[in-house]
């Protein structure tokens, strides 16, 4: 069963966001589906972090999903979350980015 994060797609670049204790790994695409790039960020979350952590086998991932069709020069996240960046290199914190859905992933 699909998610329905969007309702209109066109135009629009979704981030998956997978937190990693003290960093972090993240897939962003705008042509593929919420789901796939749901997997294609745990996959490259498993493949950067082997040498810190041993994953389980049927792990558990939260992939986070935002919209940052809007961050027109790059987008910046921190304990506070998600914040483009402007024209000048720097971000604003109050002007964050919205958590479009969550999805768990079992890989």
């Amino acid at each position: 069963m699909p998610i329905e994060i969007i309702k209109n797609r066109k135009d629009k670049i979704i981030l998956g966001f997978i937190f990693v204790s003290a960093g972090s790994t993240w897939y962003s695409s705008s042509t593929e589906a919420p789901e796939l790039i749901a997997l294609k960020a745990v996959k490259e979350c498993k493949r950067s972090w082997r040498h810190l952590f041993k994953w389980k086998p049927e792990s558990k991932f939260y992939v986070h999903f935002y919209d940052i069709s809007n961050c027109k020069y790059g987008w910046s996240m921190d304990d506070s979350g998600l914040h483009p960046i402007l024209k000048n290199g720097h971000s604003i914190s109050k002007r964050k980015i919205k958590c479009l859905n969550t999805l768990i992933i079992y890989v």
